[in-house]
């Protein structure tokens, strides 16, 4: 009975593991895009700020 229990386990944590790896894979192949629109935004928000004549909150003037 408590052999089962833990094959059981075994199983349910790989099946977990695998499916954890699998969504790392996903994040870690977005991150460069996540990245990149990261830091478009940034720009634009400065640039907005900059055309108002506003400075932008926790940048250096």
């Amino acid at each position: 009975m408590l052999d089962k229990a833990c094959e059981d386990f075994e199983e349910s944590w790989e099946f977990g593991l695998g499916k954890t790896q699998e969504r790392i894979k996903v994040l870690n192949d977005a991150l460069p895009a996540i990245i990149k629109a990261y830091e478009r935004t940034e720009q634009e928000i400065q640039g907005a700020f900059a055309h108002t004549g506003a400075h932008t909150p926790g940048v250096a003037q």
